[in-house]
């Protein structure tokens, strides 16, 4: 097979006789399928979600669609069950349910196994078996039947209370806000209204991100300089400006509380008191934002102060990373491809798993509920329950690891696409001869190293679970008083978030290092990490500047679509909780600004990796074999020296000369 660096796609094939000793050559020579037993394992795991959701499809009542409360009355402790559609009108009595139910097919009783041992009875209560009347008239609210009356009076009550709060200050409005979310139903249904109703602006605003990502991601191609010192002044300026803004709130709103300060003739819980204690409050509330944003805005103008000097070698990488891209463009919709293909298996994994929810049976479990005031007497209570079987519950976990793993899987995948193509036009003879790097990449990805990526997601995957349950367990413990065994949870949860923190960041190397030598994964990852320690410092020196305006780009991105969406969701007199809107709207802005982004953060990774190990390949061939990019080694050279000198550090006189002591085979005795 033709690897990717092999003479016959990256060169031609009359010198090839010439190459057989050249270290690309020798990178492809002995390519062959890496990590065989994990990818059979993964492919036995493929097949056996196939037959979890087959399972799933041929036992499970997926047209049951809609949640439906016994009892709306008093939601959270009702019971609520799965129907095919909300009632179109209101019911009162069981007789207009059981008609209701043979002219239309639709039972808002419980299920039919259940209600036969019943004999039919209508049973009405808040546990079924039938809800208790009257029935109202719902419409699908993210698939929860909500009653119409419900949704059209909040609509009513928001109006008026839109009123109230527009005469008082912002601050006072999200808090007035906040206290209407006790009510789990009324805020349920508003905040799904305000989806309905913004969906287009929040998709715009989407688009809006996507453009901004990849005019930012232009600007560092072909305007690095003005970019990059750009980024530095607009969020220098950013927070300077919003916490001047919050200073000066803060001080009109202490100025008002000040005027209409109450005094010994006004009595408490009079208007003016009332009035007078949310103007302090509000004052009180911008100024712990404005020292926090200060805070944040001296901390934040530090970093850019240290960061300024080197600006330069910022402006450096981001050219050397321009030059991938400009010869690469494909490189920019790798981030696309993976959020579909994510997307896609989101999409199967979210069905299967409603698939195999409703193939549980459901059944009755008595409770005698004794009546107090005679106490022989006692009414049954019935409790639905579902029977889960052991083999069920092995499928459900089957099925929740392969989440993980899977997901964990496609974002290896994206790595190693990125890392094989730079490596492919790294190690080119031609570049302007190579065909498609990044089909040539994934062409080897699936023709090689499916077992590598499958065993890098398995290791995360195997660390990743425990830490959810962990927190699972955690978050059950909210309100218990074993200090200790919540601490301790706690501690493991952030032991095992910074294990697979480092894990990920080794993984991402060990990637790039198969890549470039096809070695299966424990190899590679032995040697990505000796590269890692061998040049620490420099790593550090291209992480920490680089990335780091990277985030600042990511940020910037998200910062200004959040100010113009929550601008224009505030604006809106109908939307009911607009900061929930705009803080989705800037998750989505992040997520698409990071999309893009990193991809640059992978190719300035990628070419380091590749100009550190093609450095140490040419020191044990001592000096025999030539740099594939003299330019990129001449401008790494140049960059170290440069910020060795910056920190003023004690040199070696040449990081070639080091690493030749340290591979040069000792001279015989």
């Amino acid at each position: 097979m033709c690897g990717c660096f092999s003479s016959r796609c990256c060169s031609s094939n009359d010198d090839h006789d010439d190459e057989e000793n050249d270290f690309r050559e020798m990178r492809v020579k002995g390519r062959n399928c890496t990590d065989v037993f994990c990818f059979g394992l993964f492919a036995f795991f493929i097949l056996t979600l196939l037959v979890i959701g087959a399972y799933g499809y041929t036992h499970g009542d997926f047209n049951k669609k809609y949640l439906f409360p016994m009892d709306i009355r008093n939601p959270s402790k009702s019971a609520w069950i799965c129907v095919d559609q909300c009632p179109s009108k209101t019911f009162l009595t069981g007789k207009e349910l059981y008609d209701y139910r043979k002219a239309n097919g639709t039972d808002f009783c419980m299920y039919p196994k259940i209600r036969q041992k019943f004999n039919n009875k209508h049973i009405s209560s808040n546990t079924g078996v039938c809800p208790t009347f009257p029935v109202f008239k719902s419409e699908s609210i993210l698939n929860r039947c909500i009653p119409s009356d419900l949704i059209e009076g909040a609509g009513g009550v928001l109006d008026n209370l839109i009123d109230f709060v527009n005469t008082f200050d912002f601050v006072r409005g999200v808090a007035q806000d906040l206290v209407l979310l006790w009510n789990e139903i009324l805020f349920f249904s508003l905040f799904a209204q305000d989806l309905v109703l913004l969906w287009n602006e929040i998709l715009f605003f989407s688009l809006c991100a996507l453009g901004v990502s990849l005019l930012v991601v232009f600007l560092i191609r072909f305007f690095a300089p003005i970019v990059v010192y750009l980024i530095y002044a607009m969020v220098v300026t950013s927070g300077i400006g919003v916490s001047s803004l919050l200073w000066y709130l803060w001080y009109d709103a202490s100025r008002k509380a000040d005027l209409i300060e109450p005094t010994a003739a006004i009595p408490e819980g009079t208007t003016t008191a009332r009035l007078s204690f949310e103007m302090n409050f509000d004052a009180r509330t911008l100024l712990a934002l404005a020292v926090v944003s200060t805070i944040c805005s001296v901390f934040l103008s530090l970093i850019v102060w240290c960061l300024w000097p080197r600006g330069t070698l910022v402006i450096d990488l981001f050219k050397q990373a321009g030059k991938a891209v400009s010869k690469m463009p494909s490189l920019l919709f790798q981030p696309i491809i993976t959020s579909l293909v994510l997307m896609l298996f989101l999409c199967y994994w979210g069905t299967v798993f409603a698939y195999l929810y409703t193939s549980a049976d459901p059944y009755f479990h008595i409770l005698n509920r004794i009546n107090s005031d005679s106490p022989q007497d006692y009414d049954e209570l019935p409790i639905i329950k579902y029977e889960i079987y052991p083999i069920l519950r092995y499928m459900i976990w089957i099925h929740v690891f392969g989440l993980i793993w899977i997901s964990e899987f496609i974002f290896a995948s994206q790595r190693m696409v990125i890392a094989g193509a730079i490596a492919c036009w790294y190690f080119a003879k031609d570049r302007n001869a190579i065909g498609s790097p990044c089909f040539q990449a994934i062409y080897m990805l699936f023709r090689y190293h499916l077992g590598s990526i499958a065993f890098g997601s398995l290791i995360i995957t195997a660390v990743k679970l425990p830490r959810y349950i962990f927190m699972y367990i955690y978050a059950k413990m909210t309100g218990s008083k074993n200090f200790i065994i919540k601490y301790l949870l706690a501690c493991v949860i952030g032991l095992l978030a910074c294990v697979e923190k480092c894990l990920r960041y080794l993984h991402h190397n060990a990637y790039t290092v198969i890549a470039i030598s096809g070695q299966s994964f424990c190899p590679a990852s032995k040697t990505a990490t000796n590269i890692l320690l061998d040049n620490a410092v420099n790593v550090a020196t291209i992480n920490s500047v680089g990335d780091f305006v990277l985030f600042l780009a990511k940020s910037m991105v998200t910062f200004a679509v959040a100010c113009f969406a929550g601008y224009s969701f505030h604006s809106n007199p109908k939307v009911n909780y607009w900061y929930i809107s705009t803080v989705l709207c800037a998750t989505i802005a992040y997520f698409i600004a990071n999309c893009f982004v990193s991809v640059y953060e992978m190719i300035v990774d990628t070419l380091f990796l590749c100009y550190a190990e093609e450095t140490a390949m040419v020191t044990r061939s001592n000096g025999s074999q030539h740099y594939a990019d003299a330019d990129f080694h001449d401008f790494m050279n140049t960059t170290l020296q440069r910020e060795r000198n910056y920190r003023r550090v004690p040199a070696v006189e040449n990081n070639e000369i080091e690493m030749r002591e340290r591979y040069q085979p000792k001279a015989a005795a």
